[in-house]
């Protein structure tokens, strides 16, 4: 990290440079953020979002990744990682992956933004929900952590 800049302050620098489309300065002060895990998981959000504004959507599949198994995120920014997570999936195409990041979504928030729309012009596609790459039960084992989470906090 740079000498005498905060996590902080990388973090918040990143994010400053992502919103005025500076993605790939963002980048290299998000990388430093990452490193304290106080800031990890909205660092790792952050990258993924510059990465996905960059079309760079498989390595914005990773930070998100990233970003879920991290401890930072409160339960309301795990939903919106997850949200994101879907949204990147289904750029891919990965629409059985993104089906089941929006299910665990919706699971804690029946009401959360458009996912329900989401998964049901999701499930209507020709790609068969059946039909799943491997990788989903990656996607399973973070959300079953991230409920696991949720319920460890608030019972």
């Amino acid at each position: 990290m740079d000498t005498g800049i905060s996590a902080r302050e990388q973090y918040e620098r990143g994010r400053t440079l992502r919103q005025n489309k500076m993605y790939k300065q963002a980048l290299t002060d998000l990388q430093e953020a990452i490193e304290d895990p106080k800031y990890r998981g909205q660092a790792y959000t952050q990258t993924a979002l510059c990465l996905r504004a960059l079309g760079r959507h498989e390595e914005a599949v990773n930070a998100l990744r990233h970003a879920l198994n991290s401890s930072s995120l409160s339960s309301n920014e795990s939903l919106h990682v997850l949200y994101l997570l879907g949204q990147s999936l289904e750029t891919l195409g990965r629409c059985a992956e993104a089906i089941e990041a929006y299910n665990w979504v919706r699971q804690e928030d029946a009401q959360f933004l458009d996912v329900d729309s989401r998964i049901k012009t999701l499930c209507g596609a020709r790609r068969s929900f059946w039909s799943r790459p491997r990788t989903s039960s990656n996607l399973l084992h973070l959300g079953r952590s991230l409920i696991d989470r949720i319920r460890d906090r608030y019972c």
